[in-house]
């Protein structure tokens, strides 16, 4: 089985993923490769969760690196050898969204990722970017691009998140070093965050809820940790027992890798919040291609 083979089919057609070989060397990905990949298996006919959760697998073993989004001037940037969690899934997610749009191009994927990760889908400096991952959740849900679906899930709760971590930890981030007068307006944005009414399914739940859960489908890690609202996220995914794992870039294995079980995975951390892809509207078509197009 070479490092492509990842997928099975399954007779109810769910998309099933394997582990690659431990000790095949990395060879990345490229974005035409996958392109022609896709064409061959005529991905586009698939519904966009197996399409995300199929080009995500083709990601395993991309090296680990974190911060490549941290510099200036703030601009949409997108690699294929090397990722952290927040760019392995929507870089996943833009791919198998364009996999259904007229024009697949670099600079079409470039304005698929512009269009998820930044608030309204504008490029406006570093704070347009969506840094906290409950603002990713409802830019994104607000623009048609997700479902958030874990308040009807079994085991799913209410809860909100007091925002703070960035404006506290601000010498992290280079751009907030540089610019100290960001600080004004991140502190804005975190105090309209706090409060905010958000669903979560509580670690203890995960196990009995995982059944409702679909390849493909994001999966945001809640966090321990005081001022943040996630730690982590990743793409659920079923293995050919129809046991559900989640596909991430780990900074702890330093590279993107399958944990089997989702519910085990998830004990260090408070719960998850899921939200499911959809499909690209006509409209959102129509804008991106014209984009791409002018570019």
């Amino acid at each position: 089985m070479n490092r492509r083979e990842f997928l099975r089919i399954g007779g109810a057609g769910a998309i099933s993923c394997l582990i690659p070989l431990v000790n095949e060397p990395f060879r990345p990905v490229t974005f035409e490769s996958l392109i022609d990949q896709a064409a061959q298996g005529n991905w586009h006919r698939l519904p966009v969760g197996e399409r995300t959760g199929k080009i995500a697998t083709l990601f395993l073993n991309t090296p680990y690196t974190g911060g490549t989004l941290e510099c200036e001037p703030e601009m949409c940037r997108v690699f294929f050898d090397k990722l952290d969690c927040v760019t392995f899934f929507e870089t996943a997610l833009a791919l198998a969204r364009l996999l259904r749009k007229p024009v697949q191009t670099l600079a079409a994927l470039k304005d698929e990722i512009s269009f998820t990760r930044y608030r309204s889908g504008k490029i406006d400096g570093y704070l347009s970017r969506l840094h906290y991952t409950s603002e990713w959740l409802a830019d994104n849900e607000a623009k048609g691009v997700v479902k958030k679906i874990t308040k009807d899930i079994i085991g799913g709760e209410r809860t909100s998140f007091e925002v703070a971590f960035m404006s506290a930890n601000h010498s992290l981030y280079p751009p907030l070093v540089k610019t100290p007068s960001l600080l004004t307006e991140l502190k804005t944005i975190e105090s309209r965050l706090s409060g905010t009414e958000n669903f979560f399914i509580p670690t203890a739940r995960i196990a009995a809820s995982e059944a409702e859960l679909q390849t493909g489908d994001i999966v945001a890690f809640v966090s321990r940790v005081k001022g943040m609202d996630y730690d982590h996220i990743g793409i659920a995914c079923r293995n050919p027992a129809g046991n559900l794992g989640v596909m991430h870039a780990s900074s702890r294995f330093g590279k993107v890798r399958l944990d089997e079980s989702l519910h085990r995975y998830a004990k260090i951390f408070r719960g998850i919040t899921v939200a499911r892809p959809l499909e690209v509207s006509p409209e959102h078509q129509t804008i991106s291609q014209t984009t791409s197009t002018r570019d």
